[in-house]
């Protein structure tokens, strides 16, 4: 990343120009901020290829398709303007580092993690090729390694693979050692190219070097059209022979995309939404990468901080709605004495107990008991809001890449844009007593349709039905991947691909859920009893594939709500509203210890907690704040809070805080307390009743209908 310089662009259309982050054979890549302070990457096109009316009639039509490219391992394209001076395109930025970088400072990945990169780009493939696009250009600069995993970008010379030939007659575009030696020698490009090139994109990433090897342009070239491809090197026969299939001349002998998900089946079942998969010393990188701060900008422009792209209040989803903002907004930030950075007094009066503040985008979205509201985190000013909702009754929340999707109290699933807040589709579900948060998986959200005994996927940018599956028990689904898994009413755990509405699995549970499903790492959990009982059955299974782990059975009661999920490496902590804490083995099922945290106050819902290495804090909603030992459930300390702290507690910049009368932050390791705020004689208590942080600075919103900013440390 480097500053900006004379002549570079400072604003286009929505987006503020903040930095440089490169450059290419077609343009210049920029890092810019939409108004909603989301991230994006702008790519300008070079000014000789702007002055060329058959690239811009080219990059207009490779645009539109290419932004209705959906999945969660791609980089989706935001906007893009053909006709400005210099055409432009706006995808997500998504901090990270580029494979070629990765295999470059760090050497080749292992085999097991090169398995799991291979399912998320030929997944990647699929939902490019899904959309009528041909990447054209794959290769390992293009694949992304970043906090949420893999990411295929730059669309930017895709071209839709049924639309007429617009470039001229054999001209190549794309990188040497990737391309397809159809592309080389004829100047065409399908779906079956990309495959060609993920085959030699995995080749680097097992060997450090392509399937062609190094040299001159025109040896690279020729290699690939006339010489077998170089795989000697690669260490994983399973992989060798998947690259080998790939890199076949003719097109019509390479492996369909999901036929090379179908080779890797132990791959398919790894948790690749995140970095676990990944080496440590990779992983170390990709953090580093996503803490450099922005270059100084010139002096015409004040500094801006890249936003963290989704934080959670209390690891948990609220519901939360958008529309668009006035700049004449009644509430404006007040300025309190003391740590309180701002104040904003929030449309909708006071925040919801539970679920009521998220941070989405870059911005944080509170909900009221009668509005909600998206605040700018750096200054406390209301950006958008809508009054006059009956947020109470919304279940919950969830997003894509630019959506937020939620369940209306008058019975509609209406999707929002993330940038605006503007009503971008909905549907009219009808009511319920009880609706469950959407899932989103696959570029779709689905839901169940009360009165159908259905699930229904709706394409997330469109809104467009995709498919419907029947049957449904009363429990609402849980994504994983592509796959959304749900029980029905025969008691069978059913898997369904989100893309396609295929039944991918099914599983026996024996006897219907009592509870939710409940996701665990790359688990789904299901808890079968009678409730009230003083026994129920705890059953596991692999989300890819639907394979049974292990089947538990524990003396506690179940509960219809009452139960909270959370998994380290080894471990499955649940806890139930009765207010005992159980340890999983997560291999096995085993249980390893229990811990009662005693009698529960508003036992409907389970206590909130939190993991850290070697240690659970769990906030016992009876005024206690406890620290567990995760490796064989010792009390380690006990902290009293105020009888009506509800909240969860919240790790940040070395202390854990939580709602207390005030807000309290006290050292993980010992218990002591180290700072309380609002909460002594001389200021008024500020009832913190939801808590998240990012960025050095902790956000809560108490029961006078205020949003308040306070740093983590002071």
């Amino acid at each position: 990343m480097e500053p900006l310089r004379p002549g570079d662009p400072r604003r286009l259309a929505q987006f503020e120009v903040l930095a440089r982050l490169g450059r290419g054979g077609m343009g210049e890549v920029f890092l810019g901020t939409s108004p909603g302070g989301r991230p994006v990457a702008i790519k300008l096109i070079h000014r000789e290829l702007a002055d060329d009316p058959g690239f811009r009639a080219r990059f207009r039509r490779e645009t539109e398709i290419a932004r209705t490219v959906s999945g969660v391992f791609t980089a989706p394209v935001l906007r893009a303007d053909p006709d400005a001076e210099r055409p432009w395109l706006a995808t997500a930025y998504l901090p990270g580092l580029s494979l070629e970088e990765a295999v470059g400072s760090h050497g080749p990945l292992p085999p097991a993690a090169v398995r799991g990169l291979a399912v998320g780009l030929a997944e990647a493939v699929r939902s490019i090729h899904r959309a009528g696009v041909v990447h054209r250009d794959l290769k390992p600069a293009n694949v992304l390694l970043g906090p949420d995993g893999a990411r295929v970008i730059d669309f930017g010379i895709a071209r839709a693979a049924d639309s007429a030939a617009i470039t001229q007659s054999g001209e190549v575009i794309g990188s040497p050692g990737y391309l397809a030696p159809e592309h080389i020698a004829h100047g065409t490009a399908g779906p079956a190219s990309d495959v060609f090139s993920l085959g030699a994109v995995l080749v680097f990433a097992c060997t450090g070097t392509g399937p062609f090897g190094d040299g001159s342009v025109h040896r690279i070239l020729h290699r690939t059209v006339h010489e077998p491809p170089r795989l000697e090197a690669v260490p994983d026969p399973v992989l060798r022979d998947i690259a080998a299939a790939c890199l076949a001349k003719d097109p019509a002998e390479r492996p369909a995309p999901d036929q090379v998900t179908e080779r890797l089946t132990d791959a398919a079942t790894m948790d690749l939404h995140g970095t676990r998969w990944l080496p440590h010393q990779v992983v170390a990188a990709i953090g580093a990468r996503g803490r450099e701060p922005v270059p100084p900008p010139l002096p015409v422009h004040r500094r801006r901080r890249i936003p963290r792209r989704v934080l959670v209040a209390g690891g948990a989803v609220g519901a939360v709605a958008a529309f668009l903002a006035i700049d004449d907004m009644r509430t404006r930030p007040a300025t309190p004495p003391g740590p309180v950075r701002w104040m904003v007094r929030l449309p909708g009066g006071r925040v919801r107990r539970e679920h009521g503040l998220v941070i989405v985008d870059g911005m944080l979205l509170v909900v009221g008991g009668t509005a909600f509201a998206a605040v700018d985190p750096r200054a406390g000013r209301v950006r958008w809001s809508v009054p006059d909702v009956l947020t109470d009754t919304v279940e919950g929340l969830a997003w894509s890449a630019d959506r937020l999707f939620l369940r209306l109290a008058d019975g509609r699933l209406a999707a929002y844009d993330l940038a605006t807040g503007r009503e971008a589709w909905s549907h009219r579900l009808g009511l319920t007593s009880s609706s469950p948060p959407p899932a989103v998986a696959g570029g779709a959200v689905c839901v169940p349709v009360p009165g159908e005994d259905k699930l229904t996927a709706f394409d997330a940018r469109t809104g467009r039905a995709r498919w419907s599956h029947g049957r449904l028990s009363a429990h609402g689904p849980v994504a994983s991947g592509r796959t959304v898994c749900h029980p029905d009413a025969d008691d069978l755990l059913v898997g369904i691909d989100a893309v396609t509405g295929r039944r991918r699995w099914s599983a026996e549970l024996s006897r219907p859920p009592v509870m939710p499903l409940q996701k665990a790492g790359d688990l789904i959990l299901a808890v079968t009893g009678a409730p009230g009982t003083r026994s129920h059955t705890v059953l596991a299974f692999t989300a890819a594939d639907g394979r049974p782990r292990w089947q538990a059975e524990h003396a506690a009661p179940a509960s219809e709500h009452g139960m909270l999920t959370l998994a380290d490496d080894r471990t499955v902590y649940m806890v139930w509203s009765a207010g005992v804490l159980h340890a999983l083995d997560r291999r096995t099922g085993r249980l390893r210890w229990t811990y009662p945290l005693g009698a529960v106050r508003d036992s409907v819902d389970p206590p909130p907690m939190i993991v850290a290495p070697g240690r659970l804090f769990v906030n016992t909603r009876n005024g206690l704040l406890v620290a567990v030992d995760t490796a064989g459930g010792r009390g380690l300390w006990r902290q009293r809070l105020h009888p009506d702290s509800h909240g969860g507690p919240v790790l940040a910049d070395g202390l854990l805080h939580i709602g207390d009368r005030g807000l309290s932050s006290f050292d993980p390791a010992t218990g002591r307390l180290v700072r309380r705020i609002g909460a002594d004689h001389r200021s008024r208590p500020i009832h913190p009743e939801n808590l998240c942080a990012s960025g050095g600075t902790l956000y809560h919103a108490n029961i006078h209908g205020e949003l308040l900013a306070t740093p983590t440390r002071s």
